[in-house]
């Protein structure tokens, strides 16, 4: 197993750099755990709780500080929903550490990916992830890191399988868990907001402005047409004018024409109460059923 680690960390460093040269343009960035865990929990409470993939592609970063540490989780995702109503998503992910110094930023990758060239960085890179997200029950349909690529070209027919007979499997699964929970949870904190916009909590965000510099010229015509819209912990970046407005808007969006509300119990003054099983709404509502599925890694 020595040498299938030793050949999976020299992928490893070459995936970690690419994760870091391809973020998108889309970015959604956490930034204070603890406020968006409590968005999350609201989010859920609600009967209406649904998901809400703003962008089709884009840039996950969730910046944690520990005491004096700071624990980077870079997801880049691309999304679709399904026929069936579903959120279908493809996650590459890593994980960076940083002890006594502060995160990455993702205006500026190039010293990170110099620190992990030089491996000076400690960094764990998570792997490829297809999901189907649904609110009762999520389904990964394919995962795969540098380990199962290593084990995959030496003959292993069941990666997953060996894996799991390794010491460090609890690890493997501890940062795919993250990474597949985090994700659902912004999904459903953007519905939220989306949904009950007089929960949105927004913060001002200035640009420095220096018309003297030539070497910012350049990079302003880039920029221009790009807004930062900070809403309850979520920083959203994109040119995208529509989801921009829709983010700064008052009034209740829906970015799914077909929806599932959860089952629930309905209290009526007489004292009766009943409960109301749960069933989809909106014009392209799906009759087809959902298939509930389990992976284990």
């Amino acid at each position: 197993m020595q040498k299938v680690k030793k050949a999976a960390a020299q992928l490893d460093s070459r995936a970690a750099v690419s994760v870091l040269n391809n973020l998108k343009n889309n970015q959604i960035v956490i930034e204070n755990y603890e406020i968006f865990c409590e968005l999350y929990e609201k989010a859920i409470a609600c009967e209406d709780c649904g998901l809400a993939p703003l962008f089709s592609d884009g840039s996950l970063i969730v910046k944690q500080k520990i005491n004096d540490d700071c624990i980077d989780l870079i997801i880049n995702f691309s999304v679709n929903f399904t026929e069936k109503g579903s959120v279908l998503a493809d996650l590459e992910c890593l994980r960076l550490d940083f002890f006594a110094q502060n995160g990455f930023s993702e205006d500026n990758t190039a010293p990170t990916i110099k620190a992990i060239e030089n491996r000076q960085q400690q960094f764990r890179y998570i792997g490829k992830i297809k999901i189907e997200y649904s609110l009762d029950l999520d389904n990964i349909i394919e995962w795969e890191n540098s380990l199962t690529s290593v084990l995959v070209r030496r003959g292993y027919a069941n990666p997953i399988e060996y894996l799991n007979a390794q010491s460090d499997v609890e690890e493997i699964r501890a940062n795919l868990k993250a990474c597949v929970d985090l994700f659902k949870g912004v999904l459903i904190c953007a519905d939220y907001l989306l949904k009950h916009p007089e929960e949105k909590h927004k913060e001002r965000h200035t640009r420095s402005h220096n018309g003297n510099n030539p070497s910012t010229k350049s990079f302003q015509k880039q920029t221009d047409s790009v807004q930062v819209i900070s809403l309850n912990s979520l920083r959203f970046k994109t040119a995208n004018k529509k989801i921009a407005n829709v983010l700064k808007s008052k009034k209740i969006h829906r970015i799914a024409e077909g929806w599932s509300v959860r089952g629930h119990y309905r209290h009526y003054k007489s004292g009766k109460v009943i409960f109301i099983e749960s069933f989809e709404k909106g014009k392209n509502r799906s009759q087809a059923s959902q298939k509930k599925t389990k992976y284990q890694l």
